[in-house]
């Protein structure tokens, strides 16, 4: 009994530990930064290369913020800010419960991937042309 109690106080002093590298109060900048920082890993991910980075830690219904930071870290060498990760929480945090709905993400992820190729691509051929 005594090593359950120590088992469950260890757990739950580690997840207010977490809780406290999200930064809800962040500026436009943090949000701005953010955000590039995700498209820039959506614009460089094809997963049709040999060796690409696959996405299944993302197939989960929803991820608490700092497991989902530690992935982006993992897997697109993302290292966000404490305010940065509070900005990503309340654009992905689509019910409000302190999670990252993982579909959300993986959907947007991919939508912006597809935008941000073609619009780089688009720029590429406009400035060839000139």
């Amino acid at each position: 009994a005594k090593r359950k109690e120590d088992e469950e106080k260890k757990e739950y002093e580690l997840s207010q530990k977490n809780s406290l590298k999200v930064e809800y109060s962040f500026g436009e900048e943090d949000f701005t930064s953010a955000m590039r920082k995700l498209t820039n890993a959506a614009m460089l991910y094809d997963r049709s290369m040999p060796g690409c980075v696959q996405l299944t830690s993302f197939e989960c219904e929803s991820m608490p913020p700092h497991v989902f930071k530690e992935q982006l870290k993992l897997i697109f060498s993302i290292k966000l800010t404490p305010p940065e990760l509070g900005a990503i929480m309340s654009y992905f945090d689509a019910n409000g419960d302190g999670e990252i709905s993982c579909t959300e993400f993986l959907v947007t992820f991919i939508k912006t991937s597809v935008t941000e190729k073609y619009r780089r691509r688009q720029q590429w051929r406009q400035y060839q042309a000139e």
